[in-house]
C-alpha cells in the first residue's frame, strides 16, 4: 500500500480528484474530458487503493450532463452471470457508479433523476447474484450492498426491489460457517458489517421486517447482538442507542413503544418488545468480552422505558461493575450505570426479604466502595464527573429513608460533599 501511495500514478489520481471541472470549463482552453477515458481504465487496476481513488477522480471529472450516459455503460459493463469476468474490473466498475452517483445526484434535474432511477431498478435483477449468499467474493457482496443501501437513502431503489436486499443480508449474517474463519476471506468483516448496515437501516428506519424465520424485529435485534462478529454487535449497539434515544426525546414516545411481549404484526410500523430486549441486554453486561460493546450495552440500559429487571438467577450485577472499574476504558460508564442499577433497587426495597437479599450480597457496598473510591481528587475529571453524574441517577438513595439502610445514604451525601469541594478548574 505504500509503494501505491507513492507512485506517480496514485498521485495523478489524487490530484486529479480535487479538480472542479466546471471551473476548467469556464476558461475556454481547458478541459477535463480527455482524462476521463484514461481514468476510467483504471477500473481494473489491481490494487484495491488505486480503483477507489481513480472512482473519486472520475466522479470530479465527469460532467452533471454526461452522467446518465456514462451510468448506463457501467451499468452494462456488470456481468449477468458469476462466471468468466474479472474481479477487479466489476469492483472498480461498482465504485465508480457509487462515486458518480453520490457526487451528482443532488445536481441532476427531476427528468433525469427518473431516468437514472428507472434505468438502476431495471438492472437490478440482473446484479442480485452479487449479494447473494452463493456468492464467494466478500469485496463485491460488500460494496454492492453499500451502494444499494446508498441508493435507497436517496430514493433511487424501489421498495420490491429493496425486501430482497433486505432478505440476502439475513441470510448472509446467519450463514455460521462464514463465521467461522473471518480472517480467511477478504473483506469477509466488511461483508457482515454492510449486510448488518442493511438490516437496521430496514427495521429501525422503516420499521419493515420480513423474516422467512417468521422472527419478530425485536428477535433479529437479539440475533443481531448474539452475533459472533463483535463489530456486528457494535453497529446494532449503537442504531439501537440512537434509536432509543431518540424515541425518548419525542413527543409522540408513549405511542409507539411496547413494553410488553407481543410483536406487533404491521409490515411499516416499529414496535419494539422492551422486555426481551432488556433481558438479553442483561446477560451481555455478564458475557459480553468488547470493550466498545459494553459501554454501549451500559449506555442503553438505562434509556429502556421500563424498571431495570435482573431476575432472580442472575448473579450479582454489583459485582460485576466492580470488576469492571478496573478497565480504564469501561470503568467512567460503570459508575454511571451503578447508579441506575442502585436507584431502582431502592425504589424497588418493598419486603424485608428483598432488603436481607442485597444486603447480603453487598450490592451497596460495592456502591459506596464505586463511588467513594473514584471521587478522590487524585481520579481523573472523568471518574469524577462520572460519580456525580451516578449520584444524579441515583437520586433516591438521597430522598428516601429506608431502614438499616441509613449509612448508604449518608456515605453518599459525604460523597457528594467531597464532589461539591473539588477544586478542579477544568
Amino acid at each position: 500500500s505504500a509503494q501505491v501511495q507513492q507512485s506517480s500514478i496514485y498521485a495523478i489520481l489524487v490530484l486529479l480528484s480535487r479538480l472542479q471541472p466546471n471551473l476548467l470549463a469556464e476558461s475556454g482552453n481547458l478541459s477535463a474530458q480527455p482524462f476521463i477515458p484514461l481514468v476510467s481504465q483504471c477500473a481494473s487496476a489491481p490494487n484495491l487503493m488505486v480503483r477507489e481513488i481513480s472512482a473519486r477522480a472520475l466522479a470530479s471529472l465527469l460532467p452533471t450532463t454526461d452522467v446518465l450516459t456514462f451510468i448506463d455503460s457501467l451499468l452494462s459493463a456488470i456481468p449477468n452471470q458469476t462466471k468468466g469476468f474479472s474481479h477487479n474490473h466489476l469492483h472498480g466498475v461498482l465504485l465508480q457508479i457509487k462515486h458518480i452517483i453520490r457526487s451528482h445526484v443532488k445536481s441532476l434535474s427531476s427528468t433525469d433523476f427518473q431516468a437514472l432511477k428507472e434505468k438502476l431498478n431495471n438492472k437490478f435483477p440482473s446484479i442480485l447474484w452479487l449479494i447473494s449468499p452463493t456468492n464467494k467474493c466478500p469485496p463485491l457482496s460488500a460494496l454492492t450492498f453499500e451502494t444499494l443501501h446508498f441508493l435507497k437513502t436517496v430514493d433511487l431503489l424501489n421498495q420490491n426491489d429493496w425486501k430482497s436486499v433486505y432478505e440476502n443480508a439475513i441470510e448472509i449474517l446467519r450463514k455460521r460457517e462464514r463465521v467461522a474463519l473471518p480472517h480467511s476471506v477478504v473483506m469477509h468483516t466488511e461483508l457482515l458489517q454492510q449486510a448488518c448496515n442493511i438490516v437496521l437501516s430496514t427495521i429501525l428506519e422503516t420499521g419493515y421486517s420480513l423474516d422467512s424465520h417468521n422472527s419478530s424485529q425485536t428477535e433479529i435485534l437479539i440475533e443481531l447482538l448474539s452475533h459472533p462478529l463483535y463489530e456486528v454487535r457494535k453497529i446494532t449497539l449503537k442504531s439501537i442507542l440512537k434509536y432509543v434515544t431518540q424515541e425518548t426525546n419525542s413527543p409522540n414516545t408513549a405511542d409507539t413503544i411496547n413494553t410488553s411481549n407481543a410483536s406487533n404484526t404491521a409490515d411499516t410500523t416499529l414496535t419494539l418488545e422492551y422486555q426481551l430486549l432488556q433481558a438479553h441486554l442483561v446477560t451481555m453486561i455478564y458475557n459480553e468480552t468488547h470493550h466498545t460493546c459494553i459501554k454501549r450495552v451500559l449506555r442503553l440500559l438505562p434509556l429502556l422505558p421500563l424498571p431495570l429487571i435482573f431476575g432472580e438467577g442472575e448473579k450479582n450485577i454489583s459485582t460485576r461493575l466492580a470488576a469492571l472499574r478496573a478497565n480504564p476504558t469501561v470503568k467512567e460508564c460503570a459508575i454511571v450505570f451503578s447508579g441506575f442499577y442502585i436507584d431502582r433497587l431502592f425504589n424497588g426495597l418493598a419486603h424485608a426479604n428483598d432488603l436481607f437479599k442485597f444486603q447480603k450480597l453487598e450490592v451497596f457496598s460495592n456502591w459506596i466502595n464505586l463511588i467513594s473510591q473514584n471521587s478522590v481528587s487524585s481520579s481523573s475529571l472523568g471518574a469524577r464527573l462520572s460519580c456525580a453524574k451516578a449520584i444524579l441517577a441515583a437520586h433516591s438513595v438521597l430522598e428516601k429513608k429506608i431502614p438499616n439502610l441509613d449509612w448508604v445514604t449518608v456515605s453518599t451525601w459525604i460523597v457528594v460533599i467531597r464532589l461539591l469541594q473539588d477544586d478542579d478548574e477544568s
